[in-house]
């Protein structure tokens, strides 16, 4: 859980399956924004995340004040969240899970997902420039809040009971108009509609994901809202990549060769390891004494071919002499054949 320098005795972290995801910090801070505090975490595509709040009320500097929690996606807002004394009175774990927006047919909720972008070769797209700073980022703004009694004529406020009487979330500003659910109004539009996005246009920039929502269901309206006091007294971000991204940033290290058998100790080896050992020692063995054999063989074969005749060695060599009978003939008769006998003796 990310623990704000400022803000002690609260927390917030990223929620997937109702467990907190780990979080990396960054090499380099930006000393510039003390009241920033940010840390990596890694997307699982497809994976449902929330935004999970825990108070430790004695330790919590604004005791007798409302917590106002502006919360956004990729740059865009989802909603704020508000905690008063009571709501805080205890250690819960609070989780806000749903992107909340504005409708035709009022307040409706969509769950938050983690989606894999897909990374082109086509050319830049000139409507991204300058629009994808805030990628791959969930932020979470904190301000110090007066709660007012409102009621709600025109749908425009939520909330819900989370861990306290007075704890709320509503819709800050409206987002683009698309149908979702069958519920046809202004809600949460994912930066890259397709989630496609050119190479050129990242500049190097190591993304991997982009938040996306599901289908929408109605949302309690709420009847009170806070008024925040002052400038921001916290800012949490949470910048989530793949894990292949979190390694190519060094946020993480890469994961290690596995150690070769050959290499590793015979007594933290189990029995299906010792077996492979074997049959790899084995297949090893075999191969050397086929190579061995076929060495043996071809140095014999050279040696037989590089071999000299002996010396005290003779041979008998019989030259015979066939004439022609056309020519013995034109020869006259009476000559006999000649032989010659190369013999010694």
């Amino acid at each position: 859980m990310a623990i704000h320098p400022l803000l002690p005795g609260m927390t917030i972290s990223i929620d997937v399956a109702g467990k907190d995801l780990p979080e990396y910090n960054e090499e380099e801070t930006d000393e510039a924004n003390p009241i920033e505090c940010v840390k990596y975490i890694e997307a699982m595509s497809g994976a449902e995340f929330g935004f999970a709040i825990c108070f430790d009320a004695p330790s919590f500097q604004y005791a007798y004040e409302t917590i106002n929690l502006e919360c956004s996606l990729d740059g865009q807002s989802v909603g704020d969240s508000w905690f008063d004394r009571q709501a805080r009175s205890s250690r819960n774990r609070l989780v806000e899970r749903g992107a909340i927006s504005m409708t035709s047919q009022g307040l409706v909720s969509q769950p938050m997902l983690f989606s894999e972008l897909t990374i082109s070769e086509e050319a830049p797209d000139k409507s991204l420039m300058g629009k994808l700073g805030a990628l791959g980022t969930i932020s979470v703004v904190c301000y110090l809040a007066r709660l007012m009694n409102y009621t709600p004529v025109d749908s425009q406020w939520s909330g819900k009971m989370s861990g306290g009487k007075k704890a709320g979330r509503r819709k800050t500003k409206a987002k683009a108009a698309i149908p979702v659910a069958g519920v046809d109004g202004e809600l949460f539009t994912p930066l890259l509609a397709d989630g496609r996005v050119p190479e050129k246009n990242l500049k190097g920039m190591a993304l991997s994901h982009q938040a996306v929502v599901g289908p929408a269901t109605p949302f309690q309206d709420t009847a009170s809202r806070p008024v925040r006091k002052g400038s921001p007294i916290a800012t949490f971000v949470f910048k989530y990549r793949s894990r292949a991204a979190l390694q190519a940033l060094h946020i993480i290290p890469r994961t290690p060769s596995p150690v070769p058998l050959e290499d590793r100790p015979v007594e933290e080896l189990s029995i299906e390891e010792m077996r492979e050992l074997v049959r790899r020692q084995k297949a090893t063995l075999d191969a050397q004494n086929e190579r061995g054999t076929k060495q043996e063989i071809k140095q014999e074969i050279k040696r037989e071919r590089d071999l000299p005749s002996s010396e005290g060695e003779e041979s008998d060599v019989e030259v015979v002499e066939h004439r022609n009978k056309r020519v013995r003939a034109d020869s006259g008769h009476g000559n006999a054949e000649s032989v010659i006998d190369l013999c010694d003796d």
